[in-house]
């Protein structure tokens, strides 16, 4: 109970710092965490990245879900979050800025992941930066990978629906502010191909 409220002042703390950053006043409610990992099949990914962990509300179902081999990859801005979250998840990998994910996920042995969860606030950045990370997302994510995202407006939607060619939308009531989360899929553009094509010869 006193590590909840720790972090609730902790995340208050630092939204006074950065409003614009850290989007909220408040974690994201335990409805909103459902919501956002209710289609991520966990014993079958082998990456998952995380985005704007905050006090680690996700951060903590990905340590508990994940398969020991599968890579989680959290980002998180603040220093005092991300360090606090570095001590309680050592075997997860941390990173400050969600601006370079293309390039550290270019690295990894496989280049690609399978799930991205942001928690990023859209609505507070510009308009170069909101299309320069949804972009990114789509670039990292493998074939048939999966975006889930939460956002307290529909704003961003025209632009997933720019790069996602399935994306849906679901509202999450009981959270401060309520929220909508978005589930993008990218589709394999290979199989989708043969499909065409195997169409066409019937």
């Amino acid at each position: 109970m006193a590590r909840i409220s720790n972090d609730k002042i902790r995340f208050f703390y630092s939204f006074l710092q950065s409003p614009k950053r850290i989007g909220s006043v408040i974690p994201s409610s335990s409805f909103l965490a459902k919501e956002m990992f209710r289609s991520v099949p966990f014993s079958n990914i082998s990456s998952i990245i995380e985005l704007g962990a905050g006090t680690g509300v996700f951060t903590k179902l990905i340590a508990e879900n994940i398969m020991p081999q599968t890579k989680g990859l959290i980002f998180e801005q603040n220093d005092a979050m991300r360090n606090k979250l570095v001590e309680i998840f050592p075997d997860l990998h941390f990173y400050p800025n969600a601006m370079e994910m293309a390039d550290i996920v270019q690295k990894l042995d496989e280049p690609a992941v399978d799930v991205v969860i942001s928690s990023l606030p859209f609505s507070n950045f510009s308009q170069e930066i909101r299309t320069q990370i949804a972009h990114d997302i789509h670039k990292v994510l493998k074939p048939n990978g999966m975006l889930v995202a939460f956002q307290y407006s529909k704003q961003m939607k025209q632009t997933f629906e720019k790069l996602f060619p399935e994306v849906s939308v679901t509202f999450v009531p009981f959270n401060i502010p309520p929220a909508f989360v978005f589930t993008c899929n990218k589709i394999d553009e290979s199989s989708e191909k043969n499909a065409v094509e195997e169409n066409r010869l019937w």
